[in-house]
């Protein structure tokens, strides 16, 4: 509503609606009035103490209902225009296209006839003035107490019988009027015929409207570090410190958990991998076949399977011999690395002896 009277549309129709109210108003008041004036001379002494009462019942008697149908009735030239309105609505028409007043404090009083039609008031005005005089004979004796003459002719001129104020406000009424109706509906018009835009729905609009009832829960927003309080370093208790500290969990034993690390000092054994071993003991054993000769061979195959732990095929006398100064050795058991690597230099370097 605040809105309506910043259009110019608004404006611009209660200029034009208002200025045609008011010309309109102001021109139909324009009417003819007609002038006539009377003068009441007294002829005695009690004419002349009641002149005033005489005057007054001059001013009041044209301005009766029976008045104006005996004037109607004897002059049929003026135009009853109330002719099928009631009595009363007949008097209020009279009254207003009659006026009496009188003029100062004179014997004079003056009649006033309007109509639209300068004719109509001039004929009014003259039957008005012939019915003042014989109503006024027959009441007072016109030619002992009471003489009446008329000084001035029915006199007509256009005149404007306007109530500016009225006019004004009505002008101003019609013309806000217009402008609310006109500009309310323009704008009901271009809401109407506007085209209206396109709007291209995303996936998630579309679900939200196909799923309205199941819509998930808003993840809480993240705190970020500006949000978060600061604390105060100092401020802390010592129960909460300790409830802080998680106790170490103990060892069980035989645990092959790392305590700590070596000693950088500790002298660490080679590493050695066992099928290296007797994959170079294999190579060595092939060489050995090719080069040595065959009593060297068959003690070199023997000492072979004494490393890898096979029984040595000796003479009965020599195993005897030897087994009687040579301590016992289990065969049945698996040639320590050491051993291995200890047989495989002495056959590397060509020493055969044990």
């Amino acid at each position: 509503m605040k809105n309506i009277f910043k259009d110019k549309i608004f404006w611009i129709f209660f200029l034009l609606v208002a200025g045609i109210v008011f010309t309109v108003l102001s021109s139909g008041s324009k009417i003819y009035q007609a002038k006539s004036r009377i003068l009441f001379v007294p002829k005695n002494e009690v004419a002349v103490r009641n002149i005033d009462q005489i005057v007054e019942n001059a001013k009041q008697i044209p301005l009766s209902l029976s008045f104006y149908n005996k004037i109607v009735e004897i002059n049929g030239d003026i135009d009853d225009e109330a002719m099928e309105f009631p009595d009363a609505k007949r008097k209020a028409f009279w009254n207003s296209k009659i006026e009496t007043r009188q003029v100062e404090k004179s014997g004079v009083i003056e009649i006033s006839i309007y109509d639209g039609n300068q004719m109509q008031a001039e004929i009014i005005s003259d039957q008005v003035i012939a019915g003042i005089t014989t109503v006024m004979g027959n009441y007072y004796d016109v030619k002992n107490s009471l003489d009446i003459r008329v000084i001035d002719r029915p006199i007509a001129q256009e005149i404007s019988r306007v109530n500016y104020f009225q006019v004004l406000g009505a002008s101003l009424l019609g013309g806000i009027a217009a402008g609310l109706l006109i500009s309310l509906l323009i704008g009901a018009m271009v809401k109407i015929f506007e085209p209206k835009p396109v709007v291209e729905k995303n996936e998630s609009e579309s679900e939200a409207l196909a799923f309205k009832k199941f819509s998930f829960p808003e993840a809480a927003p993240k705190k970020t570090a500006s949000s978060e309080k600061k604390e105060n370093i100092f401020d802390f208790k010592l129960e909460d410190e300790v409830a802080l500290v998680q106790p170490k969990k103990s060892g069980f034993f035989g645990s092959r958990e790392k305590k700590s690390s070596a000693p950088s000092n500790l002298p660490v054994a080679e590493e050695f991998d066992l099928k290296v071993a007797k994959m170079e003991t294999l190579e060595a054993k092939e060489d050995l076949k090719k080069d040595a000769k065959p009593d060297n061979i068959a003690k070199d195959e023997d000492e072979f399977v004494l490393d890898m732990g096979g029984a040595k095929k000796e003479p009965a006398g020599d195993m005897q011999d030897e087994t009687a100064t040579a301590p016992s050795i289990d065969h049945k058991r698996e040639a320590t690395p050491e051993e291995v690597k200890e047989r495989l230099n002495k056959l590397l370097s060509g020493d055969n002896s044990k």
